[in-house]
């Protein structure tokens, strides 16, 4: 098992690009991402989750500016569904790689499985792939079993520290929500009220 804090880049419904704080965990062929650490909070619920398939390739897009920070992008897709992606950013050159070796590791595991056959080509067909990309599913499966673990990078502490400096123009703050400092993405706002074509949330 791999597991570590990352950041979670994409593009929300209404068009806005988003750089969220999010846990990440491979285990076996899975890998699952939460709002908070779920070996700190036992029973929480993953925000997406998916198989790593042997059609799933992860490629590393290097250094990238994001607000006014330098992030280490990672990018997700299938070979065989382009709708299928997605991006995840470290801090630091390091955590990337080990990043994509957690991956590689992770699927070649797959392919080791697949070779002795059985019904796993059947299961992993049944099997979602991860989706990096829009809104979350609404998936009701608990952290549970969790063995042998491999923690990729230095925890919240660096990555909240380089969320500051992200937002030292003010504008990366501003979409952090008092629970845990996290992004409040655009389908979980609710209008309240719409004064003179405002909307109020």
């Amino acid at each position: 098992q791999y597991s570590g804090w990352v950041y979670h880049l994409g593009v929300n419904s209404i068009g806005h690009e988003y750089c969220h704080f999010r846990y990440l965990l491979i285990r076996g062929k899975y890998v699952e991402m939460y709002k908070r650490d779920p070996f700190e909070n036992p029973g929480i619920k993953p925000i997406r989750r998916g198989a790593i398939g042997h059609t799933l390739m992860v490629k590393e897009l290097g250094r990238r500016k994001v607000k006014n920070g330098d992030l280490y992008v990672l990018s997700f897709y299938s070979r065989l569904d382009e709708s299928k992606k997605g991006e995840i950013a470290c801090a630091t050159a390091g955590d990337a790689r080990k990043w994509m070796e957690a991956f590689d590791h992770a699927k070649q595991q797959v392919e080791k499985d697949l070779s002795k056959g059985g019904d796993l080509r059947k299961k992993l067909a049944m099997d979602d792939e991860i989706d990096l990309e829009g809104h979350r599913p609404r998936v009701r499966r608990y952290a549970h079993e969790l063995k042998k673990l491999i923690k990729i990078g230095q925890g919240p502490e660096v990555l909240l520290r380089r969320a500051s400096n992200l937002g030292a123009d003010g504008g990366f703050d501003a979409y952090y929500d008092a629970d845990g400092g996290d992004v409040v993405e655009a389908y979980e706002w609710r209008c309240i009220r719409t004064v003179n074509g405002i909307f109020l949330f």
